[in-house]
């Protein structure tokens, strides 16, 4: 295949580009992720006061369901966001040792 056109680039500086292009992706993934989980986390919590309201209010069955249901939500996304933090936490160790 002829490449008259095409500007030759040494591969090593195609894996960088192609590394800091997929470290950017990361980075932006795992902002979503954050968002995604701190919405679980709010909405869990809002969950959590209002079963606490209907244990307060009398119904026991229905504060305690919602109550414990959301609790629970509000623990999976906090491992949710704990995890992304960590692979976050570790592509920015890998960036630096190949910086350095």
């Amino acid at each position: 295949m002829l490449n008259f056109f095409r500007k030759t680039q040494k591969p090593s500086q195609l894996s960088d580009e192609a590394e800091q292009e997929v470290q950017r992706e990361f980075i932006r993934q795992a902002k979503l992720s954050f968002n995604i989980a701190l919405a679980g986390i709010t909405v869990s919590s809002i969950a959590t006061l209002f079963g606490a309201f209907l244990l307060y209010a009398g119904k026991m069955s229905e504060g305690a369901i919602t109550t414990g249901s959301s609790i629970l939500a509000n623990f999976g996304c906090v491992q949710f966001a704990e995890k992304n933090k960590k692979e976050l936490q570790t592509l920015l160790e890998r960036s630096k040792n190949r910086e350095s």
